[in-house]
């Protein structure tokens, strides 16, 4: 009997720079099972000190890039497929005068099959403009039709740990 390839499941972590996607990201490869290995995907290349304008764009479609060739060569691998910063990223750090051509460029690339933003009110981002930035996330969201489960930052990591245990449960 021929059997099928699994398909793998992609999920993306998305939240402002230091917000704790990368700690919950590793803390997480503990809470999946043996038989569907996790892969991750974290690119810790971020544009110049200083970079501006298009330099800023081609930084995170590149990031986008790099994530798609990841993900086409597992995506018949059976596995949990984590990408720490992905699509919304790619819109939320684009930059005013190409905002609409990053959304256009985010329409042709494969979508992960959930979404996870990392949000606090009460969190002191690293960006300037992180409330411009934090706006653009949930303006993003709103528009998505890939499901999105937002996760309040708490102070504790183990916290977020449990809460995002019981939602990939289904608990």
């Amino acid at each position: 009997m021929l059997e099928l390839p699994t398909p793998s499941v992609v999920l993306a972590f998305e939240g402002l720079s230091g917000v704790g996607k990368s700690t919950l990201v590793e803390g997480l490869k503990q809470l999946f099972p043996d038989p569907n290995p996790v892969r991750i995907i974290h690119d810790d290349d971020h544009p110049p000190e200083g970079a501006s304008g298009a330099l800023v764009d081609l930084y995170y479609l590149g990031s986008a890039l790099r994530a798609q060739k990841f993900m086409a060569r597992h995506a018949l691998c059976g596995h949990v497929i984590i990408i720490d910063r992905y699509l919304a990223t790619m819109y939320a750090y684009s930059q005013p005068e190409s905002r609409e051509m990053m959304a256009r460029a985010i329409q042709w690339l494969a979508p992960p099959d959930a979404m996870v933003y990392l949000k606090s009110d009460d969190w002191e981002p690293k960006e300037e403009d992180g409330e411009a930035i934090s706006a653009r996330y949930d303006e993003y969201f709103r528009g998505s039709e890939v499901p999105v489960v937002v996760v309040p930052v708490y102070p504790n990591a183990q916290t977020v740990y449990a809460e995002l245990a019981q939602v990939f449960s289904g608990s």
